[in-house]
């Protein structure tokens, strides 16, 4: 070993035949028969750390592609599992049952679980002075502003009794309420079911000690309390979201393109 050692330098730089100037000497001296047993030895140690080298580095660039791989894929499972955040209230076991009515201008309204389209859905009445023109204004807007204005918008009275044709037509005269509104009246009994299944309780009463009939219906515009929320219907008809309150129009919106998306 104590040769091989010494010949190590001499095979770095090759066999002593192959370098000018030095091959017969070296040679002579060593003796043929040693130079060419450590010249096989080093060759052979050489070619493994060489091959070593190049498995590590291998093994290396495996692993990693391995992890980017892993990576790639958990992030693509957690972008499409991700669930946009929503800004009204999410509503998880909402149930009603299907109907079917015609709004006040003789449109039916069919099935809202088979219709594809989605829909915002408020219960209102034309002589209400508050919270109804507010509610209808941010409707307005956000669906406006979504990407979604044609969903259709199904306003149900909570004061069918006054809604009539005439005073419907006014009111969405005066708001300028497109196609995609739909408004409807009718008779107490078909429209109960409907706040029931969807929370809305109206409350109205009568000053019946007015003597005075102009006066007792002004009073009356404000005896019907009731609240005004905004559901989000998607595709398939269900309800998703309901804002009690709109207080940005910009979030009915996104709470719109959300339901859509998601639900398509």
């Amino acid at each position: 070993s104590g040769l091989c050692r010494s010949i190590r330098v001499r095979f770095l730089r090759g066999p002593p035949s192959h370098r000018n100037g030095h091959s017969r000497g070296n040679c002579n001296r060593i003796g043929s028969a040693h130079w060419n047993a450590c010249y096989r030895l080093f060759a052979r140690k050489s070619h493994g750390k060489v091959n070593n080298i190049q498995s590590n580095r291998f093994h290396t660039l495996r692993i990693a592609t391995i992890w980017i791989a892993l990576f790639s894929v958990s992030a693509i499972i957690f972008t499409s599992c991700a669930v946009a955040e929503i800004n009204g209230t999410t509503l998880k076991s909402h149930h009603y049952d299907s109907f079917d009515f015609i709004d006040y201008s003789g449109r039916e309204i069919s099935n809202l679980h088979s219709n594809g389209t989605g829909a915002v859905v408020s219960f209102l009445f034309t002589q209400c002075t508050d919270v109804c023109p507010i509610t209808v204004h941010k409707i307005k807007n956000a669906i406006n502003m979504s990407e979604h204005p044609e969903i259709p918008v199904i306003i149900f009275s909570v004061d069918p009794e006054r809604d009539d044709f005439i005073a419907i037509q006014k009111f969405i005269d005066k708001w300028d309420l497109d196609e995609n509104w739909y408004y409807v009246g009718g008779k107490q009994e078909s429209l109960e079911k409907v706040w029931k299944e969807f929370y809305v309780s109206p409350i109205r009463s009568r000053a019946s000690d007015t003597k005075s009939t102009l006066a007792s219906k002004f009073a009356e515009k404000y005896n019907v309390v009731h609240t005004a929320p905004v559901f989000v219907m998607d595709p398939n008809g269900i309800a998703r979201v309901v804002h009690t309150r709109i207080e940005k129009q910009q979030d009915l919106a996104d709470d719109i393109n959300t339901i859509m998306h998601q639900f398509k």
